[in-house]
């Protein structure tokens, strides 16, 4: 119930100047060639990957765009995913990165993401989020309750137990 309450007290103009945590990470081709064959079917295990997933999204539009000319470690700034046009599937988009990375040469996507998940986003990576709740004031609390709805049709909140030595 705390997590559903929170959603109805969301309000974008608290996170004018909030600025997102910046996540490095890096991704063989073939793991881009995985998310593309698995696409549908892909669950995702933190909120840290959930982020890695969608910042690809983005990344990819931004190549098919040309935006990355001579760059080899990509970025996508925390409000870019609300500026930039979806023009591509998801699959497409991480096609793009992967004609990308032939073109220079590379066999790792490597790039960092401040990318702000909030309510009104549009998940297009993943089918499930498996996660746990975070910190209280956590940016990532900004997000997880309205998105949960936006994963699929059916989604759960399962408490956790906690163990307490004695």
């Amino acid at each position: 119930m705390w997590a559903l309450a929170l959603s109805n007290q969301f309000s974008p103009t608290l996170l004018k100047n909030i600025r997102c945590h910046t996540e490095f990470f890096s991704l063989s081709a073939q793991t881009l060639e995985l998310l593309i064959e698995k696409y549908g079917r892909i669950i995702t295990v933190g909120t840290t990957t959930l982020r890695t997933l969608e910042s690809l999204y983005w990344l990819g539009i931004k190549a098919s765009k040309g935006l990355f000319d001579d760059q080899y470690l990509l970025h996508l700034d925390q409000w870019e995913a609300y500026e930039l046009e979806a023009t591509l599937s998801y699959p497409e988009a991480i096609k793009a990165l992967l004609d990308f990375l032939h073109f220079k040469g590379m066999q790792y996507l490597n790039a960092t993401t401040r990318i702000m998940i909030i309510p009104g986003y549009r998940i297009r990576s993943i089918q499930a989020l498996i996660t746990n709740f975070h910190q209280p004031k956590s940016t990532l609390l900004c997000w997880l309750p309205r998105s949960l709805a936006m994963i699929g049709k059916k989604y759960m909140i399962m408490p956790c137990a906690t163990i307490s030595g004695s």
